[in-house]
């Protein structure tokens, strides 16, 4: 079990890529993912994969700046640019993810499906569709998803998909749009959660609400 202390985007990648199970990443300030995203072309990766558990990520009340996917360099598909895999039981909390652009359809902040719990944070950003893929908790935290076409705030299927407690939530211009494959899972993810802003909804299904 290691403790890694960061400073800079770049360490934080490199903690990323050595963390095993158990280990804990410090963040000590807030990183600005500008200068970083020119060099990030591909998903950043646990490097235990599927085996990780337990891996602590603590914001210090900092946060992550301009993390950015979907555009120029990273314009690949099915980007999500911290990739967890089914890795089980990460914790973050205390860390802010602040003016996000995902740009395409199919780019997210985080990918977990085996299960990661986000707490006391503050998300915002322009999302195209949704902020996170998978099992993922957010809860205690304040949330603005600007100008998404999709799914708006969750993605996965009916058993990983993120899930919602005590959150602010706002919608900027947001659209809903339904999808018999997937739409109807969507309806259990919000738990004593303050929804504010504009949504619109496409093929809305009779259950929707």
């Amino acid at each position: 079990m290691a403790t890694y202390n960061v400073n800079s985007a770049h360490e934080f990648c490199n903690a990323i890529a050595g963390a095993q199970s158990g280990d804990i990443i410090e963040i000590n300030s807030d990183l600005d993912w500008n200068d970083e995203v020119e060099s990030v072309t591909e998903t950043i990766r646990l490097s235990g994969g599927d085996t990780i558990t337990g891996l602590e990520i603590n914001g210090n009340n900092h946060a992550f700046y301009n993390l950015t996917a979907g555009m120029l360099p990273m314009t690949g598909s099915g980007i999500h640019i911290f990739n967890f895999g089914k890795s089980t039981a990460i914790k973050i909390n205390g860390l802010s993810f602040l003016n996000c652009n995902m740009g395409s359809k199919t780019t997210n902040i985080i990918n977990c499906l085996g299960g990661c719990t986000i707490s006391n944070s503050v998300i915002q950003g322009k999302f195209k569709t949704v902020p996170f893929y998978g099992g993922i908790n957010i809860r205690d935290s304040m949330i603005t998803v600007s100008h998404a076409t999709g799914q708006s705030l969750s993605g996965g299927s009916g058993t990983t998909s993120p899930r919602f407690k005590y959150c602010w939530i706002r919608l900027d211009d947001c659209r809903w749009e339904y999808n018999s494959n997937v739409g109807s899972v969507y309806a259990y993810n919000l738990e004593g959660c303050y929804i504010e802003g504009k949504l619109s909804i496409a093929s809305a299904p009779a259950n929707l609400a």
